[in-house]
């Protein structure tokens, strides 16, 4: 297990590479510096540890608000939280579950397709046929409401 060393907040809560986690009775120990130790592989779990004498003193686990029954790696988290911040989107801890499902997901269907499979299916999203008459259609009409809109904002002369 790996460890580092984090601040623990109030009621208990903890940061750690963006998640957020919850202790059972670490309250108690609010301000104080602690050493957690981690799995790389799974980090919706941490244990947490105080310093008493030079020597180490398990004080509780620590879970991941909302994720107790998943299982995220820490480069997951990582890309992640990259992609959060690039999208523009709050990261949270189920933000960040979502986006390593939707990963996941994304590499499952990759691995199981053939090269030509994957570019056949990217043509297809590619090159979708253009639906023209439609678009003037829709054009004519957009026109005809902003001019039905300028009529009304006009001032009436007294």
């Amino acid at each position: 297990m790996k460890a580092t060393e984090r601040v623990v907040y109030d009621n208990g809560y903890l940061n750690f590479s963006g998640l957020r986690y919850r202790g059972e009775n670490l309250g108690a120990y609010a301000g104080e510096k602690v050493i957690l130790r981690y799995d790389p592989r799974d980090i919706t779990l941490v244990l947490v540890y105080g310093s008493k004498n030079n020597k180490e003193v398990f004080l509780a686990r620590a879970y991941a608000i909302g994720l107790e029954s998943e299982r995220l790696s820490i480069e997951e988290v990582k890309y992640a939280r990259q992609k959060a911040e690039v999208s523009g989107k709050g990261i949270n801890n189920v933000s960040i579950l979502e986006e390593a499902i939707r990963r996941r997901n994304f590499l499952k269907n990759k691995k199981n397709k053939t090269k030509a499979e994957r570019r056949r299916s990217e043509q297809e999203r590619v090159e979708t046929p253009p639906t023209r008459h439609e678009e003037n259609k829709n054009n004519n009409q957009k026109i005809q409401v902003v001019e039905a809109q300028v009529e009304i904002e006009e001032p009436i002369e007294q």
